[in-house]
């Protein structure tokens, strides 16, 4: 009975929680007169972009427009490399490109 009870709690704020952002979203669109689809999308675009650099708590993200700026709160759990493509596909060590043996003339 009381698990019951503490999971309806949380599910209710979760949905109170996500409601509530809905709302804000509305809100804010209406106020700087785009939809908030584009709204959607610009936190979409940031999260992603952010995301490629370091690892972020995407669930505690918030984006907010106003008139003249646009204020994100990215909460940053960690940092990660990325590889970058290009440069492994060019990267040369000892005769080896991307792992595979190569000779001279092949160059």
């Amino acid at each position: 009975m009381k698990e019951n009870r503490a999971v309806s709690n949380v599910i209710s704020y979760n949905s109170g929680h996500y409601a509530r952002e809905r709302l804000k979203n509305i809100l804010m669109a209406d106020r700087i007169g785009c939809t908030p689809d584009v709204v959607t999308r610009i936190r979409d675009d940031m999260r992603k972009c952010v995301a490629a650099y370091v690892n972020i708590d995407s669930a505690n993200m918030t984006v907010q427009l106003s008139d003249s700026f646009i204020i994100a709160r990215i909460p940053v759990v960690g940092i990660h490399m990325k590889k970058d493509k290009e440069k492994d596909e060019t990267h040369e060590t000892d005769g080896h490109v991307n792992g595979k043996k190569i000779q001279s003339d092949q160059l």
